[in-house]
């Protein structure tokens, strides 16, 4: 088993964005609600957000997931430092969650916005 702790972050992270995103996909949440889905103001803000950006959403856990899990592969060959290893995965994750966010509401934001 590999302990090296950005491996270990990252290839974890990356699982679970997988299987968050395909369980999204399998189980979207039917009506707006402030438990289960993508939940902003934007994606709330009528029906046709809020489906678009579950479906969106969920297809970019996937992609982000393997991401997280191919950089988790290549960190195998290299050498870090556990605390810095520790530190870059815990940084890279929230960076994934970032990213998420950041693609999905100017994704909505192209869709439902009209262009001026």
């Amino acid at each position: 088993m590999n302990d090296n702790p950005l491996f270990q972050i990252l290839f974890s992270a990356g699982a679970i964005f997988i299987f968050i995103g395909m369980f999204m996909q399998l189980f979207p949440p039917r009506e707006i609600n402030r438990t289960y889905g993508y939940r902003s103001k934007s994606a709330m803000q009528d029906f046709a957000h809020w489906t678009f950006a579950q479906t969106y959403c969920s297809q970019q856990f996937v992609f982000i997931g393997m991401m997280l899990a191919l950089i988790s592969v290549a960190s195998i060959f290299i050498y870090i430092p556990q605390i810095l290893g520790i530190f870059i995965g815990l940084v890279l994750v929230l960076l994934a969650f970032w990213v998420l966010h950041r693609r999905v509401e100017l994704a909505i934001k192209k869709k439902f916005m009209p262009v001026e």
